[in-house]
């Protein structure tokens, strides 16, 4: 089974198997991100419109009337189709096994939890955490680790990459960066990697993984 990840700014992904589609988190910051015709399912991971653009699930929506969305219960209140999974239960639709996991969106003011959020593994291969550090499952072979938000230091960027210990990894939620940020940024990604052993992808925006 062949799967390509495709990396929109920010955040979102898409992830196609034999032809259809997964998408993660299509937020306002996305700007290359082409609803198709061709998706099965969507997942929100939280109501934030970094993650979520009622627009584009719009779109989505006129062009794949039975897509299955998984989100929180918060935004289900926007999108009257959309459910919540339960967290841990492995489920199936079309090409895509998913494995939902977490439960709170890190803490940008200490003892205060901005809102529900969840992660998600999919195919046993990619693991996504959304707006959180929280450990899949699983060991993935690949894993988008966030890199920049008010919510989050390099250090623990770092911790989260060494604790999951996943084969490959890519950045995601990096929309905040400018060039000199990156740089710096994916340099200290780049080098926790190198000292435990894991293949460290630059993901551009529109760029294909191909596993």
């Amino acid at each position: 089974m062949i799967m390509k990840i495709t990396k929109c700014e920010h955040a979102c992904l898409t992830i196609e198997v034999d032809g259809r589609v997964l998408v993660i988190d299509p937020g306002v910051y996305s700007t290359s991100f082409r609803p198709s015709e061709n998706i099965d399912a969507v997942i929100i991971t939280h109501e934030h419109s970094d993650h979520f653009d009622p627009e584009k699930v719009s779109e989505i929506l006129q062009l794949n009337p039975n897509v299955v969305i998984f989100t929180t219960q918060k935004v289900t209140s926007d999108i009257a189709s959309a459910r919540v999974p339960n967290i841990n239960e492995k489920i199936v639709v079309g090409n895509f096994s998913l494995q939902f996991f977490g439960h709170d969106h890190a803490p940008i003011v200490d003892g205060v939890v901005p809102c529900d959020n969840f992660g998600v593994v999919v195919n046993d291969i990619l693991a996504y955490p959304g707006d959180s550090f929280e450990l899949s499952p699983i060991r993935p072979q690949i894993l988008a680790v966030p890199v920049s938000a008010p919510w989050l230091k390099i250090n623990e960027s770092m911790k989260y990459v060494a604790a999951v210990k996943p084969v490959k990894i890519f950045p995601t939620h990096d929309a905040l960066l400018s060039d000199i940020g990156k740089s710096i940024t994916y340099g200290w990604i780049h080098r926790t990697c190198d000292e435990i052993g894991v293949e460290f992808i630059d993901l551009s925006p529109s760029a294909e993984l191909t596993i």
